[in-house]
């Protein structure tokens, strides 16, 4: 029977020495497979290195709406030249995000469309960094830089479903998060029941350890089963089931 894929996780915020320990849990817990994502070009060049040392793991490179690193020339260039490692198999994590003010957005923007640009001249698919209010430019901007042609997916969905179903309906993928078992997020109750299986997909976010104590959260892969036994629940189906379909979808997404 095959494991859990778990879509979404920074492997480079834990200490080099605790890695193998959290694949390790994962393993055992019954994940199989993880996606580990760059949020600037260090920390990108950091997940390559530790997916060429994991046959089970893979790597998303780019930069965060929310990291400081700029997404000029140097490093566009520096990004794509990462993307020729073949365990390099998503440009993430892009996006928009928190940052209310037209001139953060305006620069979020920007540095999204680069990054589905990079995506669609390497046929690499988009992970997107979303938060509550910016379902609308998300759409915007992945429609104007023609971000389907190379697909992408929702990570740690935030959007409502006013703003998920188009982007369904455009063939992006929802990744479920941790979020889901929060109570101040019972809105993503609706995306859940509502998103059709071809486009659900799930995640732990996880980002422990490391020396970024602002950044940290207590999750890690192994986790990733408590995030699908809400969404199977919520979805009135099991959990085989939403193994099944997770796991094919990311595979889909990731062209694997």
């Amino acid at each position: 029977m095959a494991g859990w894929f778990d879509s979404h996780v920074h492997l480079d915020f834990w200490r080099v020495e605790e890695v193998p320990g959290v694949i390790r849990d994962a393993q055992q817990a019954g994940v199989e497979k993880i996606l580990t994502v760059g949020r600037g070009v260090i920390s990108s060049g950091a997940n390559v290195w530790i997916a060429q040392r994991f046959g089970n793991v893979l790597a998303g490179v780019a930069i965060h709406p929310l990291w400081p690193d700029p997404m000029d020339g140097a490093a566009y260039d520096e990004l794509k030249a990462l993307t020729r490692n073949d365990k390099v198999v998503a440009i993430g994590e892009t996006g928009i995000g928190v940052g209310r003010s037209p001139e953060t957005r305006d620069q979020q923007r920007r540095k999204f469309a680069l990054c589905i640009r990079l995506g669609r001249e390497t046929g690499l698919p988009i992970v997107i960094h979303n938060d509550r209010e910016s379902g609308a430019d998300i759409i915007e901007v992945f429609e104007r830089e023609k971000g389907m042609e190379v697909g992408g997916v929702m990570h740690s969905t935030m959007i409502d479903i006013n703003s998920a179903r188009p982007l369904w309906q455009m063939g992006v993928f929802i990744s479920i998060g941790r979020q889901i078992n929060n109570p101040d997020f019972k809105y993503l109750e609706e995306v859940v029941q509502k998103v059709p299986d071809d486009n659900l997909i799930i995640e732990t976010d996880s980002a422990g350890g490391g020396t970024l104590p602002h950044h940290r959260n207590d999750a890690t892969p192994a986790k990733l089963l408590e995030v699908a036994a809400t969404v199977a629940k919520l979805r009135n189906t099991t959990m085989d089931h939403i193994r099944e379909v997770s796991v094919r979808n990311t595979n889909k997404l990731l062209h694997l």
